[in-house]
């Protein structure tokens, strides 16, 4: 057997600079194929080899912000950790460089290699293994590395359809959710009517966290605080594992306990399962994982809890994933209403768009029109309504126009395993047919208006940023998604203006946007300098390279504070603090 005391080769280094993933083949010379890592898995027991993961895993997802600089700590951390000297010294060099050592999709891969390969056994609370887990890691980072599969010469957007694939899952895998955001969104969502009145919101027969209960039969802020105390853990303590016994200590209802449990946590052998049914022969998704997903708490052989990701465990109960549990229990019960429901959640994200751009613009005083008030402005007595995008907003010269979808990608996309023919019928969906259209509407019926007002300066030219606006599990915006919007818009016969400015956004950019206006930038300023000076980036990456903080607006933050009171006093006098 392979011995990990004498792989010292020299590492050289790739890109300097740029974060990449360490590779084995780099760092000890040679590769770690899967079955050499078989053997090395067979050396650590589950419960320790999880337990180190999901250490890691979390000093990332608590600690870690927008910079290179807290991943870097982290890596070196976790590197000082390491027994063998030449390893250890290796690792070092490599974070450095900006080498990245420790990157959430090889750490989720390596659980999925233990939970199939390493024995049963209890962890030991120390960093036992710790050099065996990293030279999995490596190896695993090199068959992660090995670039896209033949596809036959298919390309998409400019690129291999393979790698435009990748580049897609892989955005879409490492987008990230401030914590606060969830709690504020949770919040903002189940516990307020109905945004829109419309016969779906009577239909469905309540407001959302009343269906919530009726579906389970407990309190949705019972199931949200047991799941936020878990993070909470994990942020103040590192706490990784719980015993049966801390659930008791809550403070919350018994039966809000067992229903949290039951849905996010399960053994390991059914975890295994899982595992093989998500990865399919002969080549497993790099970006599969439902099963951790779906179930971020794993019950090990000692009997404990362990907690992979404090950020799956905070999805699973805090985010979209919640209405599945409603829908779910709705299609058994009454199919109209289970489709009212689906119609009821579709609307929020539209409401908090709309609401969103109102504060921005609130203090320029620029009046945001949503699609209601478009109609009667540039379509009244017309025999048939033309389409209209969802919001439009005139400042100066300049028309910011809106269009929301909550289209979630499929999983072919998220996989990385969709077609070129795939990835043009997603973005046909989310983007280049329908909703083009009605942004293209929108436009030409506002350069009709224009030309039919007839005022003194009619003949002034205005400048459209057409955008779309999908949520974090939409499409992303990215070079190759750029690249084929403009080919299938011009294709269409799109004007190039049209094709060269339109974009997706997500909702999380957007509020990104308002806090950068409440610290006085100019946000169509913003969005104009982003389409005509890094249009294939998404906007997120443009506002870090204005130097713009990536942070929520005060209010949000100011939210924060009262969720985890109310999840406190569910909990009783001792609230959060007693753990």
């Amino acid at each position: 057997m392979p011995d990990p005391d004498t792989w010292t080769s020299p590492f050289p280094m790739r890109i300097p600079g740029i974060r990449t993933y360490a590779l084995a083949s780099e760092l000890l010379g040679k590769r770690v194929p899967e079955n050499i890592r078989t053997e090395f898995w067979k050396q650590l027991s589950l419960g320790q080899a999880l337990s180190l993961i999901a250490q890691i895993i979390t000093d990332i997802e608590v600690h870690s912000g927008t910079s290179d600089a807290p991943a870097s700590e982290v890596d070196m951390r976790w590197a000082k950790q390491v027994a063998n000297r030449n390893l250890r010294t290796h690792l070092e060099i490599a974070s450095t460089f900006g080498v990245t050592l420790f990157a959430p999709q090889m750490l989720l891969l390596a659980a999925k290699e233990a939970m199939l390969h390493s024995p049963e056994g209890p962890p030991t609370d120390d960093a036992r293994g710790v050099d065996l887990l990293v030279i999995c890691l490596l190896g695993i980072a090199d068959d992660n590395d090995e670039g896209p599969k033949d596809t036959g010469g298919a390309t998409w957007g400019g690129m291999d359809v393979s790698l435009a694939s990748e580049l897609i899952a892989n955005l879409h895998f490492n987008r990230t959710l401030w914590v606060g955001r969830q709690l504020v969104w949770f919040e903002r969502t189940w516990f307020r009517s109905w945004p829109k009145r419309t016969k779906a919101a009577t239909t469905v027969g309540g407001e959302p966290h009343e269906l919530f209960k009726e579906a389970t039969g407990i309190e949705l802020v019972d199931f949200a605080a047991a799941a936020f105390n878990l993070y909470a853990q994990a942020a103040g303590h590192g706490y990784v594992r719980y015993p049966d016994e801390f659930f008791a200590t809550l403070g919350l209802p018994a039966e809000a306990v067992k229903h949290f449990l039951d849905a996010t946590s399960c053994s390991v052998s059914e975890m295994r399962r899982l595992i093989r049914d998500d990865s399919p022969a002969p080549k497993p998704s790099r970006f599969g994982f439902d099963a951790f997903r779906r179930f971020p708490l794993v019950r090990l052989e000692s009997g404990e809890l362990l907690m992979l990701s404090p950020n799956f465990v905070m999805q699973r109960a805090l985010s979209e994933t919640t209405f599945w549990d409603v829908r779910q229990y709705l299609r058994k019960v009454d199919a109209k209403r289970e489709v009212a429901f689906h119609q009821c959640t579709k609307d929020i994200l539209e409401y908090e768009a709309g609401a969103a751009l109102r504060r921005i613009f609130f203090k320029k005083k620029l009046q945001v029109l949503d699609e209601g008030q478009l109609q009667k402005r540039l379509a009244a007595g017309r025999k048939s309504m033309p389409r209209m995008c969802d919001f439009a907003i005139r400042s100066g010269r300049t028309w910011l126009l809106v269009e929301v979808t909550d289209r979630a990608m499929p999983r072919p996309v998220v996989f990385a395993s969709a077609s070129a023919t795939a990835l043009d019928d997603e973005l046909d969906k989310v983007l280049t047919a329908r909703k083009a259209e009605q942004l293209i509407s929108t436009i030409r019926l506002l350069e009709e208006e224009k030309t039919r007002l007839r005022r003194s300066q009619s003949d002034e030219r205005f400048t459209y940023i057409p955008l779309v606006l999908t949520g974090e599990t939409g499409l992303p915006w990215t070079l190759p998604v750029q690249h084929r919007t403009r080919e299938r818009l011009a294709s269409l016969g799109h004007p190039e203006e049209f094709c060269s400015a339109v974009a997706l956004i997500t909702l999380k950019e957007l509020i990104m946007l308002e806090n950068a206006a409440a610290l006085g930038h100019d946000t169509i300023e913003i969005l104009r300098s982003w389409r005509l000076d890094n249009p294939s980036l998404p906007l997120d990456q443009h506002i870090h390279l204005q130097t713009i903080p990536l942070n929520s607006p005060v209010w949000e933050r100011n939210r924060v504070s009262a969720v985890v009171r109310s999840f406190a006093n569910r909990m009783g006098p001792s609230g959060l603090q007693k753990n």
